[in-house]
């Protein structure tokens, strides 16, 4: 099951990362039993290393993950394509994300991805057929096709260990 939540317009820029937190309260508010969240976005505002209180909405978006993972759900977050090794842009910055950059097709970080130690994994990020706005497919690189590879791979991982955990339940 998805819930998408559409905070950005058509161009995917945002007016204020206040509508991103917000979205993470609704989430959060919602109390939807959520494996992970997906994060593909970024702002200006880079940061080495954690941002958890560089700013008042830096801050509150902490607070709004931090909500999150009280219910059990990890929040993966795009580490940005500025080609940065010691810093990166909100929200990957805040260190109780799971923050992801991308490797091109020689498993190695690609050429765009920020790369800061604070990046928790890498993920395949050149070259990602993904669908469309308005239907069909489309080619794209960057961190915001890596993130999603990771949010799947979490989701898998923790579908797989409940049914682990509930057939060992079965067998006890």
């Amino acid at each position: 099951e998805i819930v998408a939540v559409k905070t950005i317009d058509s161009q995917n820029n945002f007016y204020s990362f206040s509508d991103q937190t917000a979205a993470l309260d609704w989430l959060y508010s919602q109390n939807l039993n959520l494996t992970a969240v997906n994060m593909s976005l970024g702002t200006f505002s880079s940061v080495a290393g954690d941002c958890d209180s560089s700013f008042s909405w830096t801050l509150a978006a902490y607070q709004a993950v931090e909500n999150l993972r009280s219910q059990g759900t990890e929040v993966i977050v795009s580490a940005g394509n500025e080609t940065k090794v010691n810093e990166l842009p909100a929200p990957a910055c805040l260190s109780n994300t799971i923050t992801v950059g991308a490797t091109d097709d020689s498993d190695v970080a690609a050429s765009f991805s920020n790369s800061s130690p604070n990046v928790d994994f890498f993920a395949p990020g050149v070259a990602i057929v993904s669908s469309s706005i308005g239907g069909g497919s489309t080619t794209l690189s960057g961190t915001s096709m890596a993130a999603p590879h990771m949010t799947g791979g979490v989701t898998l991982l923790a579908h797989a260990l409940d049914n682990e955990s509930a057939e060992s339940d079965i067998i006890d």
